[in-house]
């Protein structure tokens, strides 16, 4: 898994942290190529984070990204990060 846990935070208008968000809040790639992204992909958010617990890659590679969006939401999508053997 991808350490530490994968967090999306859900934020209004006003920057308020919302909670819970109004559905799950799906994770995925955001630069994949032929990757596939495994663990929990849903979940809600609770006191206005979603945390991914089990998210996994599986292949090394340089420049990957995550995205999250949700209905009702703005999606988001991580910094590059990188998987190595």
């Amino acid at each position: 898994p991808i350490p530490p846990s994968v967090q999306a935070a859900s934020w209004d208008a006003f920057a308020n942290l919302v909670s819970p968000a109004p559905t799950a809040v799906p994770a995925g790639l955001g630069s994949a190529g032929a990757a596939t992204l495994s663990g929990t992909l849903n979940v809600h958010a609770t006191n206005g984070f979603a945390i991914f617990p089990d998210l996994s890659v599986d292949q090394a590679a340089t420049g990957y990204t995550l995205a999250a969006t949700a209905s009702g939401l703005t999606g988001d999508t991580s910094g590059t990060f990188d998987i190595t053997p």
